[in-house]
């Protein structure tokens, strides 16, 4: 039997971008209505500043010795510089555990808006902004099977250690995302965040989460996440339409790693009889789709199995097979 390709390696356009060494602080200024988001590179960190005179937003950008300046950019492009080691590493755990992995660099415009965001939350915390506490530059994401020890082991910072041979201390922070905290607050996003830091020093962010909750999320990103419609009423049907979806996926997920479990036999139950749909149907994804979409009043365009690209022979939207397809992996079996 020959051999397989087992793992799907997925490149961005903002690589070149990256090696190119393209990175640059000497804009970080963004206009919002009528005034202007500053933000100033000091040997501190950085400083946030709001001015309403566009000729004072360039005046302090201006200021801004070039040795500070420099200082920051070498920091961003350093990254850039380790880029290619970092994804060797990560390339071989993606061929060993045959799962997917997928890899980027943040484009200029969203490292400068990143600051921007960063300098801003910090200073209404008292706190000051610096580079090395922006972490994900670079990311990388590996696509799992809910039962992979990639998943299952995650949590330990013993494990990636092992599995990076890497010592501990170079793991430096492992984030749980859809934990009871944040279930309370009505996120639901399931994954595991880890901030890990190359030889050389740079950060980089890794994440690991399975197929389907890849999918809904890279749909929820744009959809619900970044939209910036000014119909605030159907964004809010959009995320409940959203909620809706990951909690069953998240459920369905749950009960494959543990059939047998009462608890969540029950919870599958009430949803079955409250909506009619039968989770042993190889179909339900179609099915609670359609359900959900017109229980919300979510347009065609903008349903979950819909592809964001429109085919472009016909110019309309279409069935994503692929969402389908691993959705359906997680129908109930007897």
């Amino acid at each position: 039997m020959k051999l397989i390709l087992i793992f799907i390696f997925t490149w961005t356009t903002s690589l070149q971008a990256a090696v190119s060494c393209l990175y640059s602080v000497a804009d970080l200024v963004r206009k919002e209505q009528d005034w202007f988001q500053v933000v100033i590179p000091t040997e501190r960190g950085f400083e946030f500043q709001v001015v309403h005179d566009p000729v004072q937003a360039q005046k302090l950008q201006s200021s801004v010795p070039l040795v500070h300046r420099k200082k920051i950019e070498d920091s961003l492009n350093e990254v850039a510089d380790h880029y290619q080691s970092i994804i060797e590493k990560l390339k071989s755990i993606a061929v060993t555990h045959r799962t997917q992995l997928q890899f980027r660099m943040k484009d200029p415009e969203s490292i400068r808006n990143k600051i921007i965001d960063r300098a801003q939350s910090y200073q209404r915390q008292g706190r000051i902004f610096q580079i090395q506490d922006l972490h994900d530059i670079a990311g990388g994401r590996l696509v799992v099977e809910r039962g992979s020890p990639l998943y299952t082991m995650s949590q330990s910072k013993k494990y990636w250690s092992q599995l990076l041979k890497i010592p501990q201390s170079r793991i430096i922070e492992i984030e749980i995302k859809g934990g009871p905290e944040d279930q309370a607050k009505g996120k639901f996003y399931r994954a595991v965040h880890l901030i890990i830091a190359h030889e050389s020093g740079v950060r980089f962010e890794l994440q690991v989460l399975t197929k389907a909750v890849k999918h809904w999320h890279k749909w929820d990103h744009g959809h619900v996440y970044k939209n910036a419609s000014s119909d605030k009423a159907y964004l809010e049907k959009l995320k409940l339409y959203s909620v809706k979806w990951i909690q069953i996926i998240r459920l369905l997920e749950d009960l494959k790693s543990n059939p047998d479990s009462k608890s969540l036999l029950m919870q599958i139950s009430e949803i079955q009889n409250s909506t009619g749909i039968d989770f042993t149907w190889a179909n339900w994804p179609f099915i609670l789709d359609g359900f959900l979409s017109s229980y919300f009043d979510i347009s065609f365009n903008d349903r979950l199995l819909v592809e964001s690209n429109k085919n472009k022979s016909l110019g309309l939207p279409t069935l994503d097979r692929k969402v389908i397809k691993d959705f359906g992996n997680l129908t109930i079996t007897h």
